[in-house]
């Protein structure tokens, strides 16, 4: 299975929710690999920092004990095409693509075409809900059938509901529309190798939605 997290705006939160959904996944015992399409490996660099990190921790207070419960891969565009072509041992597990913000790379569409589901984090300002309209019309115009699950994230408190709640009556039009999370500094502190209890509080009914719509 493929889910990849996208949209044509970046910041919005799609290294993060790798992360994130890919441990909580791994809890529930699913064998899941990321793989990191950002030019830059963003999430392939934090995940060596991370380990650098953890294991300094763990040998001053002896915990380390193989934390790392999903693997992260970095494959540029121009190669994953051929990756997902030839994933057949890895045709039990779930592969969750972080993609680049940008979406006029063919390889980044060719890519969303190949997915099953496609995660769309987005948040209820002008700018990037016109961009996440324009990411549906792409996916529409390049005939993607992938299921579409939106996500608000990192959402401001402030929003008004009328507000949000029209705007996912439209984009439930196309997909469903997870809980709101909003915004939190301890969801911005994540880590590669574990999610701390906060965050999980914070992200279980987001992710509890997705699991139930893609699982059950």
């Amino acid at each position: 299975m493929v889910i990849a997290l996208a949209n044509q705006k970046g910041g919005v939160g799609k290294s993060t929710h790798c992360a994130l959904f890919a441990q909580y996944l791994s809890e529930k015992e699913k064998d899941v690999h990321v793989i990191d399409m950002d030019n830059q490996m963003s999430l392939k660099n934090k995940r060596k920092n991370d380990v650098g990190l953890y294991e300094k921790r763990s040998d001053e207070e002896n915990l380390y004990d193989n934390p790392l419960n999903y693997s992260i891969r970095a494959i540029s565009p121009e190669d994953i095409l051929e990756f997902l072509k030839n994933t057949e041992t890895l045709k039990d597990s779930i592969i969750i693509i972080d993609t680049p913000g940008n979406i006029e790379n063919e390889n980044v569409i060719k890519t969303l075409y190949l997915s099953d589901y496609i995660v769309i984090p987005f948040s209820y300002t002008e700018l990037k809900l016109d961009s996440t309209a324009v990411f549906i019309q792409v996916m529409k115009a390049f005939k993607v059938k992938a299921k579409l699950i939106f996500m608000p994230n990192d959402i401001d408190r402030r929003i008004k509901i009328d507000s949000a709640n029209m705007v996912n009556v439209i984009f439930g039009k196309e997909g469903v529309v997870t809980p709101i999370l909003y915004h939190y500094a301890d969801i911005e502190r994540f880590s590669t190798i574990e999610m701390n209890k906060r965050q999980r509080e914070l992200v279980l009914p987001i992710y509890d939605f997705m699991y139930n719509y893609i699982f059950i």
